[in-house]
């Protein structure tokens, strides 16, 4: 009887523990922690592109993969971000990635082209789409596209180890880099990076 009560009283501090730690992320102000500039030159960009897995995902309530994806869309580049409603990091990143599919649309329709970017975010969050969802909906973000894999499958598919995390993703369906933690992608840097990818 007193092991069981031993054992409440620490399954209990231990969720305040993490509870602590959640809100804190949660409501860490956008300007800690690095410069967003300087998190691009942490960007790993491999000599040669690798294999990745073809990760599975909801995509407007339809069961999809990044193959399929990319081949609806006929990008040269897909962007991949990894990320999840509580984590702040993420959270300040969704706009900045809406921002970068505009500035790669944009530059499409002006040469009529197909795009040669496409951001496609996958939302970690347990259960439906309905939260990040509406997230994204209250943040304004409009230009990119959002999935979902409540499961986490498609992080552990390609051995994800914290949020956010974004793979860069060639034509032929490899692994170009990877940036794990968060980026300024409305900035010059991150354009001229993904220009210089393509």
């Amino acid at each position: 009887m007193q092991n069981a009560s031993k054992l409440v009283v620490i399954a209990a501090l231990m969720g305040a523990v993490v509870s602590i730690v959640l809100v804190s992320l949660y409501l860490m102000p956008p300007d800690s922690g690095k410069a967003h500039n300087e998190s691009l030159a942490n960007f790993i960009r491999y000599d040669n592109p690798r294999p990745v897995a073809d990760i599975a995902f909801m995509l407007a309530g339809e069961a999809t993969t990044l193959s399929a994806f990319q081949a609806k869309h006929k990008a040269a580049i897909v962007v991949v971000n990894f990320w999840a409603t509580w984590c702040a990091p993420c959270r300040r990143e969704m706009p900045q990635l809406d921002a970068l599919q505009a500035h790669f649309a944009n530059k499409a329709a002006r040469k009529s082209e197909s795009e040669s970017v496409v951001v496609l975010a996958v939302s970690l969050d347990r259960g439906t789409a309905a939260a990040p969802l509406a997230f994204l909906q209250e943040l304004g973000v409009r230009h990119l596209t959002a999935a979902h894999d409540g499961s986490f499958k498609a992080a552990r598919d390609v051995r994800i180890v914290g949020l956010p995390t974004t793979l860069i993703i060639d034509r032929q369906g490899r692994e170009i880099g990877r940036l794990a933690g968060e980026a300024d992608w409305a900035s010059p840097a991150a354009f001229a990076l993904l220009e210089s990818l393509l």
